[in-house]
């Protein structure tokens, strides 16, 4: 060793070549910043490890929707949440847009419904000793119906008291209603059909009884009119007349269709715009 010369240090690691004279690297540098494993990223690179149409392959597509998911996860989402919502259903088909889009969209679906901490399991998803807010008492034996209780049942269907029955009439095959309490319809029975207690003219199914337009409350008023036309009839709902209902119902059915007709008229024109626009 020459006087004046500082040896070398123990162990020092040899030049490798890969620097330059000005000391720069040789290598190629990338400018794609890589993707941070958030616990959000985590998820969806777990969910796309089981269904590999759901990888996200845009580096920032997948840094925005790992985001997302790490704040569901902080608002107490589960991972499984998470994956129950990609997953429940497949992706739509044709894909017009991304899967990073799709996924954008269910995740902010998953954060309007809620999470599902601390809400409480039906009694028939319940495990061991888990009670509701209200305990059930100990005893769970069921007490069976006495005879008395389940005859009184029986005759009661039968006889049809307060309920209205089909008319047994013409061998069972009249369609109209019985008379409550009855067995045959005032047809089948010979009977005048009873009107409306009020003398509208209009027919009741039973004497005593009013019709629907005399029942309906006052407060409801005459019907204003459909398409500039007057009407006058009493209001039955939405403001309007039985008829008059079901004339804005066709114009409203109407009106739709024509709306639909023009917007698949547009994207017909803007496909073939694009079409004939395309490069060979």
């Amino acid at each position: 060793m020459a006087a004046g010369e500082v040896p070398a240090a123990a162990g020092a690691a040899p030049d490798s070549g890969s620097s330059g004279q000005a000391g720069g690297t040789t290598g190629p540098v990338s400018d794609v910043r890589p993707v941070d494993s958030t616990p959000g990223v985590r998820v969806l690179r777990a969910i796309a490890a089981e269904a590999p149409e759901w990888t996200i392959t845009q580096p920032g597509s997948l840094r925005d929707q790992g985001l997302m998911a790490t704040g569901l996860l902080e608002s107490g989402f589960t991972p499984q949440e998470i994956r129950h919502a990609l997953l429940s259903r497949k992706l739509p088909q044709p894909l017009l847009t991304t899967v990073g889009a799709v996924v954008s969209r269910r995740l902010r679906d998953l954060l309007a419904v809620g999470p599902a901490a601390g809400v409480r399991p039906i009694p028939a998803q319940q495990a061991g000793d888990y009670d509701l807010v209200r305990p059930e008492p100990e005893d769970q034996t069921p007490v069976p119906v006495s005879w008395a209780d389940r005859r009184a049942q029986l005759e009661a269907e039968a006889s049809g008291r307060g309920l209205h029955r089909s008319c047994a009439g013409d061998d069972g095959l009249c369609q109209n209603l019985a008379v409550p309490g009855e067995d045959l319809c005032l047809v089948c029975s010979g009977a005048d059909r009873p009107e409306c207690a009020d003398g509208c003219g209009r027919g009741v199914l039973a004497r005593g009884m009013r019709c629907l337009v005399c029942d309906a409350p006052e407060e409801l008023g005459v019907c204003p009119g459909h398409g500039g036309t007057p009407c006058g009839r009493p209001v039955q709902t939405e403001g309007l007349c039985g008829r008059c209902r079901i004339a804005a119902e066709k114009a409203r059915a109407a009106a739709d269709a024509q709306w639909e007709a023009a917007r698949d008229a547009a994207v017909a024109a803007a496909q073939a715009q694009e079409a004939a626009s395309a490069p060979f």
